[in-house]
C-alpha cells in the first residue's frame, strides 16, 4: 500500500512504485513529490487512478515499439492454433493436496481458480510456487487453495483479453511484458472476448514449441 511516492522527477519514474502499490488503497490520495530541489519542494496531491493513468502513459509513450523474435514463423498464426489444453479450473475452497493431485495428473503448472457460485475468474494458482510454499511450511496440503492462489485485481486495473483468436504476435508481446511495464509473463488465461468463460491457458513453453515445430 503507497500514501505517497517521493524525490520523482517526472511521471513515468513512478510506474514501477506504482506496480507495487495496491490499486484497491483506502487511500483517496497519492502524495507526489515533483522536481524536489534542495529547500523549495512542491506537494501535489493526485487521485491515485489519475497518477496510475499517467505513468501509464508516459511509460508507452517512451517504450520501445515491440519487435517479435518469431514473427516469420507465425504466418497469420492465432491462439488456436497452439491447440491450448482446456483450462482446470479450481475454487478457493478446494484444497491444496487437491489442486496438486489434478495438476500433476495433467501436467499443467498453472490452475485458474474460479467462483464456486458463479464460475468467474478469481485468479491463478502457480503449481511451482505452491511447492515452494509447501517445502518453506508457509502452507499444508490440508489448507485451501485461496491461502496461496494469486488473485486478480478488478478496481483500477485493466488486463488484455487473450482469446482463440489473438494473434501470436499479441501473445508474444504479452509474454514480454509489453503491456505490464516490462514485467514479463509465464502464461496467459484464454477466454472469450467478453471474458466470462475460461476456455484454456496458454505458456510460454506452449508458444516456443509451436515456433519449434514451424518451419522457417
Amino acid at each position: 500500500m503507497c500514501s505517497w511516492l517521493n524525490n520523482r522527477t517526472d511521471l513515468s519514474e513512478v510506474q514501477s512504485d506504482l506496480n507495487s502499490c495496491n490499486s484497491n488503497s483506502d487511500l483517496p490520495t497519492i502524495f507526489l513529490t515533483l522536481n524536489q530541489k534542495e529547500n523549495n519542494k512542491r506537494l501535489i496531491s493526485f487521485p491515485f487512478e489519475l497518477i496510475r493513468i499517467m505513468a501509464e502513459i508516459m511509460s508507452q509513450a517512451t517504450q520501445k515499439p515491440f519487435v517479435s523474435k518469431w514473427a516469420s514463423r507465425y504466418r497469420g498464426a492465432t491462439v488456436e492454433d497452439l491447440d491450448p489444453p482446456a483450462a482446470l479450473s479450481l475454487t478457493p475452497s478446494d484444497s491444496i493436496a487437491a489442486a496438486l493431485l489434478s495438476a500433476f495428473e495433467r501436467d499443467y503448472t498453472h490452475l485458474t481458480v474460479v467462483s464456486s457460485t458463479n464460475r468467474a475468474l478469481l485468479g491463478y494458482i502457480s503449481i511451482p510456487n505452491l511447492q515452494s510454499l509447501l517445502e518453506q511450511g508457509k502452507v499444508k496440503p490440508e489448507d485451501e487453495v485461496r491461502t496461496a492462489m494469486t488473485r486478480f485485481q478488478r478496481k483500477g486495473t485493466r488486463y488484455r483479453v487473450i482469446s482463440m483468436d489473438t494473434p501470436l504476435e499479441e501473445l508474444e508481446a504479452f509474454f514480454e511484458g509489453v503491456e505490464t511495464g516490462g514485467q514479463k509473463q509465464d502464461f496467459a488465461v484464454i477466454t472469450d472476448d467478453n471474458r466470462r468463460f475460461v476456455l484454456g491457458v496458454a505458456t510460454r513453453e506452449d508458444l516456443e514449441e509451436f515456433v519449434k515445430r514451424r518451419p522457417a
